[in-house]
């Protein structure tokens, strides 16, 4: 149906990709600027010559629709001798197809055309009129979006043609061919204009490949008999027509609904109006009440299975579908609360695709840009929208909601992230993140969580800060930390200081900045603990890598792909005299990988090592660490078990003018050197920093091995200082890697080893499990033997019987029965004993970090009644990390073990679901506050996606009630 121009702001309303301002449901309606070209051009066609402006879905031309002039538009074409046609359509469907005809009749010669010619192959502007103008315009394109053309012609004295055509596509500035005067009245048999018709002609051409009618969406058809300059041309179809992004175009409040017959029908209006749009934010709040699939917004196409978009709520899932006929088929989904209230945006953008936010977070993202992306009005077939279904050809109520939807609002265009994350945020769960992407510590990416909470109440927190991606190093990753300083006053999100990264936790090599940086050296996978029985310093170990040293190589990226490192054997010290010293060497070999030049690590050739490094002796009055020449060749460490390497050739040269100071900062002649940081940007400013030993550009490096790096704190986690690598006192020589398990570690409580310090590391590429232990305080630390298993064990979890023995719990990296396994030790972790599946299946391992820790007090059991002691585990449930789970665990005494060691069998009776099924779950860290509340920190996702996960570290606060059920 035509709509007459009664008003310029009423006309304007309706034009463009999102060219209407409907009323809400509370009758809210905003008016648009109206564009001054238009304004002027639209107002003279009325008056003069004609003017079809279309809405919502009157804009829809499906091939076999047309709209006739009327006589008296008929008449003032035919009388015109100059004239300017203006259209504003957006195709959708192939071929060549007629905006714009008119004409005596339809056999060739007979009529004058403006065509979009969509013709594979061909996809541009086409007119075709009297006198020889027949031509596919250069530099246009016919597909991808809304386009408006003019073609305007002065023919008002035929002979004359020069500069007489100007034509002008989305702006362009000059005219293909401008010497015609192609218009009507050149010739009289066709300027006995019979008709006048708008997205085709009834019968077709004659004869003619171009009889297509028009299938997409026509805003605007209007004529002026008056011929315009090339800048009047340009400048109207240059105009901007759509509103401004954020028109709100519909609300709704207090919407019940009980069934898919109570589900809210849009109106036709309504829905015409949002099937034109390119771009679009919805916010809905509601709490659900059905199981399964259910929309809480839909448009479609009720003649089709799957042409529908809809946003729906699944269980703890919030999505969108686009489907046309399922070509394309765009989909994401995050993670939301079932049967709670929930606050949840979706936007489609143009420029950044589909976006879902849910609780103040953001959700899945779907980047599809460019010509990948689609949205409503890219089809002409909706027809039906609601609230609460979705009506499809299989079933008018698909994807039925019920529950409240307490509030929608729609809106045309993508509003910003950061208004869609501050609108949902009002039913954020408090406890969500600890560390977040844009967070005090400046990074994008977090991992590998640990936490602990001391005597005194202060409740210590911390991550991986991951600067470069979130993948493992070699990468450029240094340790944050979080203090809640007497957190059993607070909740769970109060009370928290800023996070930060402690300077001697800090790389600075690298920049901190976003993007994989392969050369940079790293702080990675803590343990934290304390020795809360005579000094109270809290120490936190963590793994410590040399430039572009790691597990990995290199990861994947526009260089290549990943590629794993076989670590070189090695503690990286040497013995002299009985006593260890850190190898140093003046050259620095590098090799080649990936299409780059010198960026792999190659200092693993230990006889090329010319310096040594009295890292545990003590300092000089400057507070340095000599740094001696080295006599001898270093031999190579052997692969063999219990057969370290023979040091008796070397011997210490004289001191030579390094230092090495606390932090493993290098000095020459007592001065501190310094690099130039580095960084991806050419535009960074040039930054000094002091010139580590684990740096690209030391003059002396380590050995690339694993090294331990322990630091401490004695203001329960407010500051750090860094107190040594205690590698050449554990490290096994003919291991590779030796790490940490990270997480927690513990100091015993009971028993004949109370006091002792126990912390978890595994090693090798077929993983073996041991602790490492301290009986001075952390000064210094001897290794146990290793967990005996035909598993793969690698992270693990201490826990202190209440008899003072020791449980580990331990990750299983082998498709071997038992998802979690336990051993236990009587002789302070030393042994170790009774190796099983602690759940007593025999899935295969989860492959997964968990944590463990003792419960204060006791649990009653289900089973019996009587009261016992009782630990907590947490863990992902499924193998690939999902449906995070907390077990608890009753300690019960259950017979005894040769020597009188008293034998503990963990019941665990007690299950709780942290995340649903489905939902991503990895590496975890417990710990029990102070008024006995459970604190646990863990990787999850909003999405399905790791990359939206590591985005933020999730954090909650249990009481035993809610653990208990």
């Amino acid at each position: 149906m035509k709509t007459r121009l009664l008003s310029l702001c009423c006309a304007l309303l309706f034009l463009g990709a999102a060219l209407f301002v409907p009323p809400c449901a509370h009758a809210a309606e905003a008016a648009l600027a109206a564009p001054a070209s238009l304004a002027a051009f639209l107002s003279e066609a009325q008056d003069t010559g004609f003017s079809y402006v279309f809405s919502g879905s009157e804009q829809i031309f499906d091939g076999s629709r047309t709209v006739q002039g009327s006589p008296q538009e008929v008449t003032r074409l035919r009388q015109s001798v100059q004239g300017t046609i203006l259209v504003r359509y957006r195709a959708l469907g192939g071929g060549n197809q007629v905006l714009f005809a008119a004409g005596s009749n339809a056999s060739a010669e007979s009529y004058g055309a403006i065509l979009a010619n969509a013709v594979s192959g061909v996809d541009q502007q086409r007119v075709e009129f009297p006198d020889g103008m027949k031509a596919n315009l250069a530099g246009t394109q016919a597909t991808g979006g809304w386009h408006t053309f003019v073609y305007s012609v002065n023919a008002s004295d035929p002979a004359d043609k020069t500069a007489k055509t100007v034509t002008s596509f989305d702006g362009s500035t000059s005219t293909q061919y401008p010497d015609y005067a192609s218009w009507f009245n050149q010739n009289a048999a066709i300027n006995d204009i019979q008709y006048l018709t708008i997205g085709g002609v009834p019968e077709g051409f004659t004869g003619s490949g171009n009889a297509g009618g028009f299938v997409g969406r026509i805003a605007l058809a209007a004529f002026v008999p008056r011929a315009l300059s090339q800048a009047e041309a340009a400048a109207l179809s240059a105009e901007q027509w759509a509103p401004t992004t954020g028109q709100l175009l519909y609300s709704a409040e207090n919407i019940s609904i009980a069934s898919p017959q109570a589900a809210p029908a849009l109106s036709p209006g309504l829905v015409g109006q949002l099937g034109a749009l390119e771009e679009l934010s919805v916010i809905v709040k509601f709490k659900n009440t059905h199981s399964g699939v259910g929309s809480l917004l839909s448009v479609s196409d009720p003649g089709s299975e799957n042409s529908h978009f809809h946003l729906y709520q699944n269980g703890n899932l919030l999505g969108f579908e686009y489907r046309d006929r399922d070509a394309p088929f765009y989909a994401a989904s995050c993670t939301v609360y079932p049967r709670e209230w929930n606050t949840v945006a979706f936007s489609a953008s143009r420029q950044a695709g589909y976006k879902l936010f849910a609780n103040g977070a953001p959700g899945a993202a779907l980047e599809k840009t460019g010509s990948d992306y689609r949205f409503l009005s890219d089809t002409i077939t909706w027809t039906q929208g609601f609230l609460g279904k979705t009506s499809r050809s299989n079933d008018p109520d698909s994807y039925p909601f019920t529950g409240l939807i307490e509030s929608i609002q729609i809106y045309s265009g993508a509003l910003s992230d950061e208004e869609l994350l501050l609108r949902t945020a009002g039913t954020r769960r408090t406890g969500d993140f600890v560390f977040f992407a844009g967070d005090a510590t400046g990074s994008q990416h977090f991992r590998i969580p640990f936490l602990w909470n001391t005597p005194q109440g202060d409740l210590i927190a911390g991550v991986d800060a991951n600067f470069g991606s979130g993948g493992d190093s070699a990468e450029n990753i240094d340790i944050a930390v979080r203090v809640k300083p007497a957190a059993a006053q607070h909740a769970a999100m109060e009370g928290w200081l800023e996070p930060s990264v402690p300077a001697a936790m800090h790389m600075q090599d690298y920049a901190d900045e976003n993007g994989y940086k392969q050369g940079s050296a790293s702080f990675i996978d803590a343990v934290i603990l304390q020795d809360t029985l005579n000094t109270g310093r809290v120490f936190l170990l963590a793994d410590a890598w040399a430039w572009n040293g790691g597990l990995f190589e290199h990861l994947a990226d526009e260089s290549g792909g990943t590629k794993m490192r076989t670590v070189a054997r090695g503690d990286g010290f040497c013995t002299i005299g009985g006593k260890k010293y850190l190898l140093l060497s003046s050259q620095n070999l590098k090799g080649s990988a990936n299409g780059q030049t010198g960026n792999i690590n190659n200092n693993t050739d230990r006889s090329r090592f010319d310096y040594a490094a009295d890292v545990y002796g003590q300092p000089d009055a400057s507070g340095l660490y000599p740094v001696y020449h080295l006599n001898g060749t270093p031999r190579a460490y052997s692969s063999l078990a219990n057969r370290p390497v023979d040091d008796g050739n070397l011997s210490l040269g004289a001191l030579s003018e390094y230092g090495v100071s606390q932090d493993y900062e290098l000095y020459k002649n007592g001065q501190p050197l310094t690099v130039r940081q580095r960084s991806a940007d050419p535009a960074h400013p040039a930054v000094s920093v002091p010139m580590k030993l684990f740096y690209e550009d030391s003059e002396l490096q380590l050995y690339n091995t694993s090294y331990i790096m322990q630091f401490y704190s004695d203001d329960a986690g407010r500051t750090w200082h860094t107190d040594k690598i205690i590698s050449g006192m554990v490290k096994r020589e003919n291991s590779q890697h030796y790490i940490l398990g990270p997480g927690r570690g513990l100091q015993l409580q009971q028993g004949q080893y109370a006091g002792r310090l126990i912390v978890p590391v595994y090693y090798q590429s077929s993983p073996k499990a041991e602790v490492i232990y301290s009986d001075d305080n952390g000064r210094t630390w001897a290794h146990g033997e290793s967990v005996s298993s035909i598993y793969g064990l690698s992270e693990a979890a201490p826990v202190e019987m209440p008899d003072g023995s020791l449980k580990l719990f331990l990750r299983n990296t082998s498709i071997l029965g038992g998802t979690v396994v336990e051993a236990t030790s009587t002789d302070g972790g030393q042994s170790w004993r009774d190796v099983k599946c602690t759940f007593g299946n025999n899935s295969a391992g989860i492959n997964c970090q968990l944590s463990a820790i003792r419960l204060s007090g006791t649990v009653r059991s289900q089973k019996d009644g009587q009261e016992y002691p009782a630990m907590l585990l947490s863990s992902a449930n499924l193998k690939d990390r999902t449906h995070g789970r907390i077990f608890v665990g009753l300690l019960k005494e259950n017979g005894a073990y040769s020597g009188g060691a008293k034998k503990y069998t963990v019941d665990w009776e007690y299950q709780y679901d942290v995340t649903p099924q489905g939902t991503l779950f990895a590496y975890s860290c417990l710990a029990e506050l102070s008024d006995g509340r459970v604190a646990l920190l863990y990787e999850s996702s909003p999405s399905s996606s790791w990359d939206d996960g590591l985005r933020m570290t999730y954090y909650r606060e249990l009481d035993r009630q809610t653990l208990l059920g």
